[in-house]
């Protein structure tokens, strides 16, 4: 991995209900922004896989290990087609 990136929604952001959905919504802008003015990455460049968890996701410990051989073994088309989902 390049990277791992922990991010903290703030609260009472305009047009922002607070949940689950304007969690995600704000650590992918925060991504993105990460992503372009730190490592030059566009946010729909193939190689990025997005992972995201809450506090209290519980992950097996070899998950990425198990996303990554997931990921390139299937075709180039599927891959980037396909949600990833720990069991």
């Amino acid at each position: 991995f390049r990277f791992v990136l922990l991010t903290f929604h703030p609260p009472n952001l305009p047009g922002h209900v607070p949940g689950k959905s304007s969690n995600e919504c704000w650590a992918f802008m925060q991504l993105c922004r990460e992503l372009h003015e730190n490592h030059g990455i566009h946010r729909h460049d193939p190689r990025v896989v997005l992972t995201v968890i809450d506090d209290d996701s519980e992950l097996h410990e070899k998950y990425f290990e198990a996303l990554t051989y997931y990921f390139v073994t299937n075709s180039a088309r599927s891959r980037y087609l396909t949600t990833w989902q720990p069991p």
